[in-house]
């Protein structure tokens, strides 16, 4: 359980890191925009935002693909909600106003925790993995929340 925390607070630390730049502005972090990164935090924000719900989804989906999974009818809509937030986390790049994927990936982090209650009450996982998933949910919609009132673009 130990690791699932640690992994949980190192997922976390990259949206607070993008947030602190955007709220802070790039002034204070301008070496790092110029040397290290090439683009916007906004972006980045964005983009790891995407990814960690698709991982997110994918734990749900592969859960129900188990080729021993015995309960297969039960669960389909679990199966379909992992592929339409993956698709849906995906898509939300596209959207031509940040502010408004920021919103968007903000709701599908909600749906993605309903679908990992359901599993959960389905297979019985580790109750400490829900909470921590209901901490790191709350954070992450959060950070994304208030990226949509500091992001300057769009």
């Amino acid at each position: 359980m130990n690791l699932a925390i640690n992994l949980t607070i190192l997922g976390l630390a990259p949206f607070i890191f993008f947030l602190s730049v955007i709220i802070f502005d790039a002034v204070y972090f301008e070496w790092l925009a110029d040397f290290v990164f090439k683009g916007d935090f906004s972006d980045f924000l964005l983009n790891y935002a995407v990814v960690i719900l698709s991982f997110l989804a994918g734990i749900s989906w592969g859960l129900e693909i188990k080729p021993n999974n015995q309960k297969k009818k039960a669960h389909n809509i679990v199966f379909y909600n992992a592929v339409f937030i993956t698709i849906s986390a995906v898509l939300a790049m596209m959207f031509y106003s940040i502010k408004l994927a920021y919103l968007y990936l903000s709701f599908c982090y909600l749906w993605q925790l309903l679908i990992d209650l359901k599993v959960n009450n389905f297979y019985k996982i580790n109750p400490g993995y829900i909470k921590i998933r209901k901490f790191a949910t709350t954070v992450v919609v959060l950070v994304l929340l208030l990226a949509v009132y500091f992001v300057e673009s769009y």
